[in-house]
């Protein structure tokens, strides 16, 4: 639903990334986070892992460690110079 969208993508921009499980790929977990260098953000990075190897505790430190390097990679980017 449109307000399931929208709860989602609220719920991303409060953690600072996003999760799904399953919806591209049956027994596929994944966590994203965008790198912060552009608007509007054209870039992220992933990590996707079996299901059966990673549970909720585990896709938070993986989210939350994303969170720290797409930051530190966004600031080298703007600093290079990147747009």
């Amino acid at each position: 639903s449109r307000e399931g969208l929208r709860a989602e993508c609220e719920r991303a921009r409060e953690l600072g990334y996003a999760t799904e499980r399953e919806e591209g790929t049956p027994g596929i977990r994944c966590v994203a986070a965008v790198v912060p260098y552009r608007i509007p953000a054209s870039d992220a990075i992933s990590c996707s892992l079996p299901v059966d190897q990673i549970d909720d505790a585990g896709v938070r430190e993986i989210g939350e460690l994303l969170v720290e390097v797409t930051a530190r990679l966004g600031r080298e980017l703007r600093r290079a110079g990147v747009r």
